[in-house]
């Protein structure tokens, strides 16, 4: 019965054939694993726990887990939840996300005009991403001994030039809702000024605005080049999300011509 229970949803075990090679009638939904004949009870429980995301079971499993998880989170069962809500929802599901991941799961998710996010539009959303996110770790698990982590350090030569950039026209527009020069502004005016900055994408937005546990924050704005590098840091740690980086190939030919004395 414990190896019973181990053969979940989308393993390598499901069988979606309804009719056996003699014609006779089978239940899908018993796994075709006979306990009888195995020799190696721990080498079966590893092999019947490689998840396959394509499986519709594993897909609907998911998707019951995420409906779950949201509907225990929205206490006022309003539909829509806070960044933080949202946030803290995520840390209660198991499927090896890390802080990272559920950063981007947040980044991922379209908020309302009351600045909550409707999590059953999100569903669909979160299921292909953590799909993407089984995928990724399997694979990076598989390269684990020649895999390099991305250092802060090398990323910084390659993003710093641009962040600098975007933060002194970032730097003019806070200025002007900083009529008082008190360094800060209100978190309504820092989503004002970045939304009409094409050098910044959505969901860098998303993340920054999303890393505030409060709209009532005020943000000391001589902070934002450092946060805006940290988030580019984290979404291509995350090796999923996209950057504003479109002129990287002319960058870094400026910065390798300054080697070439001849």
């Amino acid at each position: 019965m414990k190896i019973k229970s181990l053969l979940h949803l989308g393993t390598e075990f499901e069988h979606t054939r309804t009719v056996d090679e003699k014609g006779k009638i089978v239940d899908p939904k018993i796994p075709k694993f006979d306990i009888m004949k195995v020799k190696d009870l721990s080498k079966e429980v590893r092999k019947s726990q490689k998840i396959k995301v394509e499986s519709p079971r594993f897909i609907s499993t998911l998707k019951r887990a995420l409906t779950e998880m949201f509907e225990h989170a929205d206490i006022d069962g309003s539909g829509s939840l806070s960044y933080q809500e949202f946030a803290d929802a995520f840390k209660t599901l198991s499927y090896d996300l890390t802080e990272n991941d559920i950063k981007t799961l947040i980044a991922l998710a379209d908020d309302n005009k009351d600045l909550s996010i409707s999590w059953e539009e999100f569903i669909p959303v979160g299921i292909e991403s953590i799909k993407t996110f089984f995928e990724r770790n399997k694979q990076m698990q598989k390269q684990k001994e020649g895999h390099k982590e991305i250092r802060k350090e090398a990323l910084k030569l390659v993003y710093w030039d641009e962040v600098l950039k975007c933060g002194s026209i970032m730097l003019k527009k806070f200025k002007f809702y900083d009529d008082k020069n008190t360094g800060l502004i209100s978190m309504k005016n820092l989503r004002t000024s970045m939304s009409r900055c094409e050098l910044l994408t959505p969901k860098e937005i998303n993340v920054i605005l999303r890393s505030f546990k409060s709209e009532e924050t005020a943000f000391e704005y001589k902070l934002f080049d450092n946060l805006l590098f940290d988030v580019r840091f984290e979404l291509a740690r995350s090796r999923l999300m996209d950057t504003s980086l479109d002129k990287i190939t002319e960058h870094l030919e400026e910065q390798f011509a300054k080697f070439d004395t001849n």
